[in-house]
């Protein structure tokens, strides 16, 4: 009798968990930016095609000023003849983990 149940009990997981697989399985969808739902695999792959392409490709709207290019040029400059030394790496470290 024992081994009755025991039996009945895998049964009942085994069908319960085909039954989790096939819901999951039918549950791919995603709304677009109109807030209609797309079940298709091409639709929803598109989606998220155009949704990353606008967050990754945002462009920048601040200019710069002249006083920042005369500081950067002359930053650059500074570099090229002083060379990085390692007390200014691990100042610029330091200030990062802040």
């Amino acid at each position: 009798m024992e081994k009755d149940s025991k039996g009945n009990q895998k049964l009942f997981f085994r069908e319960f968990k085909s039954l989790l697989k096939e819901k999951s399985e039918n549950t791919k969808q995603i709304k677009n930016k109109k807030g209609d739902i797309l079940r298709e695999e091409k639709e929803i792959v598109s989606e998220w095609r155009e949704y990353f392409k606008e967050l990754l490709n945002v462009k920048c709207e601040r200019q710069i000023g002249d006083d920042e290019k005369d500081d950067i040029k002359e930053q650059k400059k500074e570099m090229r003849d002083e060379g990085i030394r390692i007390e200014e790496v691990i100042e610029t470290i330091y200030m990062l983990k802040r």
